[in-house]
């Protein structure tokens, strides 16, 4: 698979924002002709925004210009058809609408595309042939990608990089063959609310026993107006609490994934990127920050220096390992086998030391090899790659090796059903060979990654098979059975052939199969769970595009409760996903419905003490199969426990309907009226859901108003609270310059050389020694002090009621050695007229004073070693033109050391410094 040249997220992460595709849909509303669509979507496609271009040329293919309310991209909208291209309009928009396709990895719309302009075109471009067979591979149609594949190698005879493409495609796709005959038996589960939902989630690790941390770009919003974005950040899931949070709830300003732990869990590594960066180089930085507990939050990060990040080179993917030795990273610096490579490098006090190490030709290719993660229990590293034979895309690998000579094995692929045709990545497992692991893949979403758990299952029984024999250690305790595979006596050939029959069925059924996704229920619940709409919007998205095709769905449930009652559930489950499609504008004559209850489970069940209603959320599942069927009927995965048996009643010409207790013909009658009642109860239920939904959004409302009146009224209360607080200042600071004024007055009448009034004239004060100018000047200087001691005194009681009154925001420590440091105050980013106030110490050392880009404001404070905590108090005065009320702190000590702190305050939040003053060593 090419190189992503548009790494929107780390590595394979694909960002969609509902504001950029209004855009593109809205731009164009006026122009309503094939040649104005196909005009800009050309202008988009040279820009490299592929999403935009393929919305565009499939408006212009189709005739579909009514874009008036501003339509969505996989939104079902009924359009006024105008006048389709035709000729050789039509073979290049054709053309276009599958490379803007193929660019954007939406393979599935890519190919009838590609199959559209080779029927169309009688000298179509060769390179069409390429795109399309890798159009087929990513589709997982080997068998066809091969045939297409090698038309391409014949006659395209130059030895290039399209060449080797094509023949490591051609090999990907006979590997693909090869494990689909051998296939492992893992579950595969994609993770439920609130870990995976809308945007990329990927990169799931484990922080302790209840809190799990991955990486999101689900939809955030930032400034005054609440705008939306889609930014990747670290998140953090308590499995307790059911609740994720963001891992630096300060917020950081750029992009962050990826994210791993020291074993005491007081340090973290991850990548950071700015997506607006022009510039490839350094666009990627390893960030790390620490914490002095476990319970206490991360201090601000910084980046790891030019051992790891390389400068004019890119790092990313960090992994410590337990023992806190040594650091893997992917890097594209020189010295490497091609693009990224997987590097090492020693650690001290969690630090990089030393000199980075290459992890061989073992290792890495001439692509990209990234994600390492390496489990000492086992001294395996695991990491993904799409520069090696696989089935396609990203693929996961595991190389056993001695991390102290840096001695690796040849990498393994680790096969279906972990791997898939599209990109795979981040494996990761927690324990000593768990046979649980994680990973992340885009294999059920057209746009974005998602997180999937990984269960390996034990092998099925084989009644077939019987193990010899062997007496002659009859009465002896056999202590390592576990680790001897037992001797068969049946031919390892019969076997083979066996299983190539059960496989070759396998294939036969899912021949006209075009797409099969799986969506998962709550115990005992029958609703459609949020995060599975997304898979079944792509289903719908298909069934309209292609109206030959009908969709089965089979629903099962897990082993729990009665066999009657969970087949009247399993029904209930297929029920819902038939009304989800209905409500979608999908045909009822188009679907089929299956149910089995607890039939045909994917993971061992017991209704016992051994039963985990987590984990069997595996088995309550829906099948929802697209076909080219007439009246299909639900078929098996191969994921099955019991798929042997499945396998040969078909071979005998049974079909694995569903299985009905035997009961009277009169309970019969009464379950077909008790199955009519279940529809007409879930169409109800809908209905209630609805109503439900409507009365949220009402209590929503509310509350939001509620609270926005609540901040009201307490903004005017705080308000009337600083105006009493102004009046009684101004009040105090009259009465002190009235008894100041006093106390003047009888200095001046106890001065000898000042003479008092005489009783002729009594305006007249008659000085003995002090000419009259210079007593002039004494009492206009104590009017002055007296003036400005009042003034300081106002302004420290305003300022303080106005702290008094917001909450702390942020809170920032830091220790030095030194007496005093000196502190310089910038404008944090563009100069919008922000002013603040610093009060150190209840003092006032800066007040209503403008930042500044380009001149900091400068004071100096001593660090009193008798407080435990020195506290400044960081004051917004304003929000400037841009809020909130950022700045940059620089802070240097008397040895020079400097300390950067950023800061982000608004009109109800105050940022607090502490400074501590630390005995020199």
């Amino acid at each position: 698979m090419l190189y992503r040249v548009t790494l929107l997220t780390l590595f394979l992460f694909r960002r969609i924002t509902i504001i950029l595709v209004m855009l593109f849909s809205l731009s164009v509303v006026n122009a309503q002709s094939i040649r104005a669509y196909t005009k800009r979507a050309d202008q988009l496609f040279k820009e490299k925004n592929y999403y935009g271009a393929a919305l565009l040329y499939s408006k212009a293919l189709n005739g579909n210009f009514n874009n008036g309310n501003g339509v969505l991209p996989y939104t079902p909208v009924v359009h006024k058809h105008g006048r389709k291209p035709k000729g050789a309009k039509e073979i290049y928009i054709t053309h276009q609408l599958a490379e803007s396709y193929r660019l954007y990895h939406d393979y599935q719309d890519a190919l009838p595309n590609y199959e559209r302009y080779l029927n169309l075109e009688k000298k179509p471009d060769i390179m069409a042939y390429l795109w399309y067979g890798v159009s087929l591979r990513a589709t997982n149609q080997p068998d066809k990608a091969i045939e297409v594949l090698s038309k391409f190698t014949a006659e395209h005879t130059q030895e290039d990089a399209y060449t080797a493409l094509a023949l490591k495609e051609m090999a990907d796709c006979r590997f693909n063959i090869e494990q689909q005959q051998n296939l492992q038996r893992f579950a595969i589960q994609k993770l439920s609310a609130p870990i995976n939902a809308l945007g990329s989630n990927y990169a799931y690790t484990k922080l302790n026993d209840s809190i799990f941390v991955f990486s999101s770009s689900r939809p955030d919003t930032i400034g005054k107006s609440k705008q939306v974005i889609y930014r990747s950040a670290l998140y953090q899931f308590n499995n307790n609490q059911k609740s994720i949070s963001k891992i630096f709830s300060q917020g950081l300003a750029y992009d962050a994934a990826a994210a791993q732990f020291s074993a005491d869990r007081l340090h973290i590594y991850f990548t950071g990127w700015n997506e607006d960066q022009q510039n490839e180089a350094n666009k990627y930085i390893i960030y790390t920050a620490s914490r002095s507990g476990v319970d206490v939050t991360w201090d601000a990060p910084y980046a790891l220096d030019t051992l790891v990040n390389a400068k004019g080179y890119n790092a990313r993917h960090p992994f410590v390992t337990k023992d806190g030795k040594y650091l893997f990273f992917a890097s594209d610096r020189p010295g490497g086998f091609g693009k990224y490579d997987i590097w090492k490098i020693d650690l001290m006090d969690g630090l990089p030391n030393g000199t980075p190490e290459n992890l061989g030709a073992a290792i890495n290719t001439e692509n990209d090899d990234v994600a390492p993660v390496f489990l000492e229990d086992s001294a395996t590293l695991y990491f993904s790659s799409n520069g090696r034979v696989g089935l396609g895309g990203m693929d996961i690998y595991k190389s056993k090796g001695n991390i102290v000579i840096n001695q690796w094995n040849t990498a393994q692929n680790l096969g279906l059903p972990i791997n898939s045709v599209k990109d795979d990545i981040y494996y990761n497992s927690f324990g000593n060979n768990a046979d649980t692991s994680y990973f992340t893949s885009d294999r059920e979403s057209p746009c974005c990654l998602e997180i999937f758990q990984s269960v390996k299952l034990p092998p099925l029984p084989d009644t077939n098979k019987q193990p010899a024999i062997d007496t002659s250690n009859k009465n002896q305790t056999d202590t390592t059975v576990k680790n001897i595979t037992p001797i068969l006596t049946i031919p390892v050939n019969k076997l083979s052939n066996e299983e190539q029959m059960r496989r070759h069925i396998l294939d036969s059924l899912n021949s006209a199969t075009v797409k099969r996704i799986s969506v998962n229920f709550d115990f005992y619940k029958a609703k459609v769970r949020p995060e599975d709409k997304n898979s079944l919007d792509t289903i719908i998205q298909i069934l309209k595009e292609n109206p030959e095709l009908n969709v089965v769905i089979g629903s099962f449930t897990d082993c729990k409760g009665k066999f009657e009652l969970n087949l009247r559930l399993s029904k209930a489950r297929s029920l819902a996903v038939k009304m989800y499609l209905i409500k979608h504008h999908i045909d009822a004559s188009r679907i089929n419905v299956d149910f089995y209850g607890e039939q045909h489970l994917i993971l061992p069940c017991k209704d016992d003490a051994t039963y985990d209603t987590a984990q069997q959320i595996a088995n309550r599942r829906s099948d929802v199969i697209v076909t080219r069927s007439k009246n299909p009927k639900w078929i098996p995965s191969g994921k099955e426990l019991d798929i042997s048996q499945i396998l040969d009643d078909i071979r005998n010409g049974r079909r694995p309907f569903r299985m009905v207790p035997d009961e009277p013909a009169a309970k019969a009658n009464n379950n077909l009226k008790a199955e009519r009642q279940l529809l007409r109860e879930e169409k109800a239920r809908a209905r209630a859901e609805h109503l439900a939904d409507l009365r949220e959004a009402r209590k929503l409302k509310q509350q939001q108003q509620e609270a926005a009146a609540r901040l009201r009224r307490e903004e005017k209360t705080r308000a009337a609270a600083e105006r009493k607080a102004r009046l009684q200042a101004e009040k105090e600071a009259r009465q002190a310059s009235a008894r100041q004024q006093r106390a003047q007055q009888n200095a001046a009448n106890n001065n000898p050389y000042i003479t008092k009034p005489s009783k002729a004239n009594n305006n007249v004060a008659m000085s003995k020694n002090i000419p009259p100018h210079i007593e002039n000047e004494l009492l206009q200087k104590d009017k002055k002090i007296a003036t400005l001691d009042s003034i300081s005194a106002i302004k420290s009681r305003l300022l303080l009621t106005a702290i008094n009154h917001r909450s702390i925001n942020q809170v920032f420590t830091v220790y030095t050695t030194s007496d005093s440091v000196h502190v310089d105050l910038y404008d944090n980013g563009t100069f919008d007229h922000d002013s603040v106030s610093v009060i150190y110490n209840s003092e006032i050392v800066v007040y209503k004073q403008e930042l500044k880009t380009d001149k900091g404001i400068s004071f100096k404070v001593p660090v009193e070693p008798n407080e435990k905590r020195n506290e400044m108090i960081f004051f917004a005065e304003n929000l400037g033109d841009i809020p909130p009320n950022s700045a940059l702190m620089v802070i240097t000590d008397d040895q020079g050391k400097r300390t950067e702190v950023s800061i982000s305050n608004d009109l109800m939040h105050n940022t607090i410094i502490y400074f501590v003053k630390l005995k020199k060593q």
